[in-house]
């Protein structure tokens, strides 16, 4: 409309029009033409804009959808949270990365082996010492189609009755052989919602899953199902890292790779030390682990199921420990300095 008082300056239509905020837009050049004398409300401007860029986004996905054969139409099922789930006799659920000194596992009892290299020799040395059938192979947070391959192989030797699933990769390996799949923390399972969902993925193969460990106990005993392990004891890995370290510091490459076999060390400006280890399938990756382990032994009651990732020189007595507990029976331990994570507060 044309202007009666001050006009709208092409300077003001630019600028409206270039706000993009948080969509996952930049407009990098705006054209005005036939501006003198008009009026233009800062509303109508916005709302220009706005509906530009939901049209253009509106035509990107479906473009991308279509390339896919994805029909968009269907829109997504409603996701139904069941009321009653079959109570697990399971109890710990612990992980080791060796083999170990002489701990006797019991029957309910589920053993995750995370290996530092996954290979079959490290695989076949490794499963006959445990002296358990319940037996899981922790996958990798991310694998590459090389590390896929090699991770399949191992799940083909049938030393493993299912895999703990960080990722969505390893759900569908673990139907595709048939395997019983635990949820595990890397997929953060914050609610009935997202545990419903992945339910679903799993079909006949679920078994069980990890609480997210960003949950205090008030927010974990919100949840309608009860039957998830909880994190409770142990390493907290902060961080997984697909570039090495040592490329980067020592200037090497696998061709002539410096690593001893020693763990290596970072350290904060506040002088905490953070210890990195290296995991390797085909490709090699990096773990970064809290300055301090996660001991929650006074804030649980024992009455549910617990998640226990101790150091290899605390798994014995951290196992006894939670063995006792959950029996109803005393056992000290020795106390060190720790962290109690998000046990007794939520994350901001």
């Amino acid at each position: 409309e044309e202007a009666q008082k001050q006009p709208t300056t092409v300077e003001t239509i630019t600028q409206q029009l270039s706000k993009t905020g948080n969509t996952y837009f930049t407009i990098s050049k705006v054209v005005v033409v036939d501006s003198e004398r008009i009026f233009i409300p800062i509303s109508v401007l916005n709302a220009l804009r706005r509906k530009g860029i939901e049209t253009l986004e509106n035509k990107l996905v479906k473009k991308y959808n279509e390339s896919l054969n994805r029909n968009i139409e269907k829109g997504f099922s409603s996701i139904k949270v069941c009321d009653t789930q079959t109570v697990l006799p399971e109890k710990l659920c612990i992980y080791i990365d060796e083999v170990s000194d002489s701990v006797a596992y019991r029957d309910d009892t589920i053993v995750v082996f995370k290996p530092k290299e996954y290979n079959l020799a490290n695989i076949k040395e490794f499963v006959p010492t445990v002296n358990s059938e319940n037996v899981y192979l922790d996958m990798p947070n991310f694998a590459t189609e090389a590390d896929y391959a090699v991770l399949k192989a191992l799940l083909k030797t049938n030393l493993f009755i299912g895999v703990v699933a960080n990722n969505l990769y390893a759900v569908y390996l673990a139907r595709e052989l048939g395997l019983k799949i635990i949820l595990g923390l890397g997929l953060n399972i914050y609610n009935d919602f997202a545990l419903s969902g992945l339910k679903e993925l799993c079909g006949k193969c679920y078994k069980t899953f990890v609480y997210s460990q960003e949950l205090s106990l008030a927010e974990i005993n919100d949840f309608n199902d009860k039957n998830g392990f909880i994190f409770t004891d142990g390493e907290i890995c902060l961080m997984t890292l697909a570039h090495c370290p040592l490329h980067v510091n020592l200037k090497c490459d696998c061709g002539c790779c410096a690593y001893s076999g020693k763990q290596l060390i970072y350290k904060d400006k506040t002088n905490r030390e953070f210890s990195l280890r290296r995991k390797r399938i085909v490709k090699c990756y990096w773990e970064l682990f809290n300055c301090l382990p996660l001991k929650g032994n006074d804030k649980v009651d024992f009455k549910g199921k617990y998640l226990l990732k101790p150091s290899f020189s605390e798994r014995k007595s951290v196992y006894e420990f939670y063995s006792a507990r959950i029996k109803g029976e005393n056992f000290s331990i020795q106390q060190v300095p720790h962290t109690t994570g998000h046990l007794n507060k939520k994350v901001k």
